[in-house]
């Protein structure tokens, strides 16, 4: 294929003068059956092959796509409004949601659950919420790391940790402090899910 031959032949010289000149860029072109962007002193890429050279990478598409990055402007059609919830596993709902209110003080919302096809609660912590589901979980409740910190976590801000700390001593609760020196504290629940609290005195 002729056009092949001659978009390889000019990938070479092209990386040949890069190297010469490290910010040159020739952009992609739809001209030719493949295209091909190249970045200087990247790798030369042929036919969609990747061959590595000893300088950096090349990108090359024979989609007819540049290998640029996504402009700002798409990048902010993406807007978040922030986490709205966290979905944890537990063994029984209705222990749990006794746990999260009467232990963590949270509050029972799960009139707005929607009928779904296994048991379940949702709980609200603020503005959020964390969703009980009562499904099989695949990881242990036994050997998980005594710092919560150092497992999968989910964090909630407070308003004080102390009120929390002295409640979960009196009800026998482990707890430990968050190692970098805030004031933060985890604990886990009666299914071993653990649970950061943040201190913001702001709330």
């Amino acid at each position: 294929n002729f056009a092949v031959l001659f978009i390889t032949v000019l990938s070479i010289v092209q990386t040949a003068l890069a190297w010469r000149n490290p910010t040159a860029f020739v952009p992609a072109t739809n001209d030719v059956p493949a295209t091909y962007a190249f970045r200087a002193t990247k790798s030369i890429c042929l036919h969609g092959m990747r061959i590595r050279s000893f300088a950096q990478n090349v990108r090359c598409a024979e989609t007819g796509t540049s290998s640029m990055p996504a402009s700002e402007s798409s990048r902010t059609e993406l807007k978040y409004g922030g986490l709205q919830h966290a979905g944890v596993l537990v063994t029984n709902t209705a222990s749990a949601v006794k746990f999260y209110t009467e232990v963590l003080g949270m509050s029972d919302v799960s009139h707005l659950r929607p009928a779904l096809e296994y048991p379940g609660a949702f709980i609200a912590c603020g503005n959020d919420q964390i969703h009980l589901m009562q499904l099989p979980s695949p990881d242990p409740r036994d050997g998980r790391p005594v710092h919560g910190g150092r497992d999968r976590h989910i964090a909630v801000t407070i308003a004080s940790i102390d009120p929390l700390s002295r409640r979960l001593t009196e009800i026998g609760v482990p707890y430990t402090m968050s190692k970098s020196g805030r004031r933060a504290l985890f604990c886990r629940d009666i299914d071993s899910n653990a649970i950061e609290f943040v201190e913001d005195t702001s709330i």
